[in-house]
């Protein structure tokens, strides 16, 4: 069971979201995604790791907003909109690609690096540390 006092609430409930919530754990960094109070997955807050954006686009694929999940995470919404949309294809082709790790995707909340958007429109800031403690759920 995890220990509440290090989450800190980053995404709650809402009318288009009424279970999914999105914490971040104070020590490691990690997202951890909870379906009612039950823990459903831990994630590294990584803007190149997949889990990463999967998270994001099973969040939106759930009802919450582009707008909101910019707002929290700061990744550009056609960018997330991109990552659910292959994820809902069921197309192992696509989803691969739209979750290729190898571009700047845009901006993560949690880093201080620089990088360039998806579209390479230049540079934006971006607040992520450098390491991360990746923990899975047994």
């Amino acid at each position: 069971m995890a220990n509440f006092d290090y989450l800190q609430p980053i995404l709650g409930t809402s009318k288009r979201n009424p279970v999914f919530s999105v914490h971040r754990h104070r020590m490691t960094g990690d997202y951890h995604v909870y379906y009612g109070l039950e823990l459903f997955e831990a994630v590294p807050c990584d803007d190149e790791n997949p889990q990463s954006k999967l998270m994001l686009a099973h969040v939106h694929n759930t009802g919450v907003t582009l707008m909101k999940l910019q707002e929290v995470f700061g990744i550009d919404p056609r960018t997330i909109l991109n990552w659910s949309r292959a994820l809902k294809s069921g197309s192992a082709e696509k989803l691969s690609q739209a979750l290729d790790c190898g571009k700047n995707w845009g901006v993560c909340s949690c880093s201080t690096e620089t990088r360039k958007t998806k579209g390479g429109r230049g540079p934006e800031k971006s607040r992520m540390p450098n390491r991360f403690v990746t923990r899975t759920r047994q």
